[in-house]
């Protein structure tokens, strides 16, 4: 979802484990693979666009939305969200965005 990307190791390994070094792939046969060496967290602001959906969403400065994932809490960055079918604040893979709502004065309601 948000905030890393994967950092490539300058090596490559096979389904067996690391290739010796002289290994060359061949041709026809099963190839040398890569894999991650980390993934690199970046929470830094993007862009923020002007959209013309209303439910769409910018945080200007440090935050993430949380959305309710399968398995718990998902953090995401993307502000992408309209409503589904049951009136909720959903991203497009239909999780849904987790918050307090507010009154006509803005209040925060907490119950």
């Amino acid at each position: 979802m948000c905030c890393s990307r994967p950092n490539w190791p300058g090596h490559l390994v096979s389904a067996h484990g690391r290739p010796p070094k002289t290994a060359e792939p061949i041709r026809g046969r099963l190839g040398w693979g890569a894999t991650t060496a980390a993934i690199a967290k970046d929470f830094s602001q993007g862009s923020i666009t002007n959209s013309t959906s209303p439910s769409d969403l910018a945080i200007q400065g440090d935050g993430v939305f949380v959305l309710e994932g399968p398995q718990g809490d998902v953090y995401a960055q993307n502000g992408n969200f309209s409503l589904n079918s049951n009136s909720l604040l959903v991203n497009p893979d239909g999780l849904r965005v987790q918050g307090f709502g507010v009154d006509q004065d803005f209040k925060i309601i907490t119950t």
